[in-house]
């Protein structure tokens, strides 16, 4: 059986970083959607989907449900994978 490599991070410097995680994809890629980090977030959601399948998680709270939205649209903008409501 094969095993499955799959990173779990806050996307944070995958711009940074891209190409070298490039060099041994993972087969997911699971990003953390922070709202205060947006435009960094959106932006390595972005570049790593078209290349590698991401989820994006989205850890929510009563006082953080009107970002939802916002993070569907952004997982439909890019093609991402699935994305995990927690």
């Amino acid at each position: 059986a094969g095993h499955i490599l799959t990173v779990n991070t806050n996307g944070l410097l995958i711009q940074k970083r891209f190409e070298e995680l490039l060099e041994c994809p993972p087969d997911l890629l699971h990003i953390s959607y922070y709202p205060e980090d947006r435009a960094k977030t959106e932006a390595a959601i972005a570049l790593a989907a078209p290349r590698i399948p991401v989820i994006i998680n989205y850890m929510y709270s009563d006082t953080r449900l009107n970002e939802i939205e916002e993070v569907i649209r952004c997982a439909v903008a890019n093609n991402v994978l699935s994305v995990a409501l927690e």
